[in-house]
């Protein structure tokens, strides 16, 4: 149950590995040092790569996560890919906390593939709806 933040200038990217099972009051602490970092380094694309890590968390604390950054006024410029393993029991709660954040105004996207979601992270401009 742990977790790596760097900054990977060159890129202008933040990159977060995850590893273990993560609980609820873990994941809010890991969003709080995201957005802080997101702040310090100003940066808008981060890398979260949880394919090592198993969360242990809620349907409500998922649906809560979006409340979290609006409490910390994240910018909704800002744009995260959710990096997992395909065969991951835990995909359906992923997808809904990509449905809630969209809902909430928030780009978190879901991959399957490090690569693919680098891509998007680093050639995808900021939709405006």
């Amino acid at each position: 149950m742990s977790w790596d933040i760097h900054f990977e200038e060159a890129e202008r990217l933040l990159v977060v590995t995850s590893h273990g099972t993560l609980n609820a009051e873990q994941i809010r602490t890991k969003s709080h040092e995201i957005i802080d970092a997101v702040r310090r380094h100003g940066v808008t694309r981060v890398l979260v790569d949880d394919r090592d890590m198993q969360p242990e968390i809620g349907t409500v604390d998922i649906y809560r996560l979006p409340e979290l950054f609006n409490a910390r006024e994240l910018n909704r410029g800002v744009r995260a890919a959710l990096v997992i393993r395909p065969e991951s029991v835990k995909k359906a709660d992923y997808e809904f906390l990509e449905t809630v954040s969209h809902n909430s105004g928030y780009q978190i996207r879901l991959f399957t593939d490090l690569d693919a979601a680098q891509q998007w992270l680093l050639t995808q401009e900021r939709l405006t709806e």
